[in-house]
């Protein structure tokens, strides 16, 4: 599972993610790597793919500049074509292009997905609602562990974002 999976690559990483604001080039790759094994990755894909503060302690041990990255939020993404124009001037600017004309936002602009599922349909490996299964899964030791695994990492994020004045819209 995943908390074995983290705890043998690295037992205070994984109990303190902040401790890689303080590791060297080589233990942060080491750990990164650890994590990106295969086939472990591919189990933890998700997982792995979320923890943003890691990767972009990668990206600027590399030596990108924090000006080169722009983290757009989830809810900040369209919802409506009204919604278009204000990410557009935010992106154009990051990239240091003029802003689109005012009427470009047209009705066919992609929009964010609600990131909603009906919530009554049945999921046949587990023979229950989705809205059952999601409870469940909420109740267990796995959902305890992964939100506060997730937590620590968030605090990892906010300190690397803090840090570096990473920009996020």
């Amino acid at each position: 599972d995943m908390s074995e999976t983290c705890h043998r690559c690295s037992r205070p990483l994984f109990s303190d993610p902040l401790l890689l604001l303080r590791a060297s080039p080589p233990e942060l790759e080491a750990y990164r790597l650890c994590l990106d094994a295969r086939p472990t990755s591919r189990q933890l894909f998700w997982v792995f793919g979320g923890l943003y503060g890691l990767h972009l302690l990668g990206w600027l041990r590399r030596g990108f500049s924090p000006s080169q990255f722009l983290f757009v939020r989830m809810a900040s993404l369209p919802r409506a074509a009204a919604d278009v124009p204000a990410i557009q001037k935010e992106l154009a600017t990051f990239l240091g292009l003029s802003p689109p004309p005012a009427d470009s936002a047209q009705s066919g602009v992609c929009l964010s997905a609600t990131m909603i599922t009906s919530k009554q349909v049945i999921v046949r490996a587990h023979n229950a609602s989705v809205r059952d299964v999601k409870s469940a899964f909420r109740a267990s030791p796995t959902a305890r562990n992964l939100s506060a695994f997730f937590a620590r990492h968030e605090a990892l994020r906010t300190a690397i974002f803090e840090r570096e004045r990473v920009r996020v819209y």
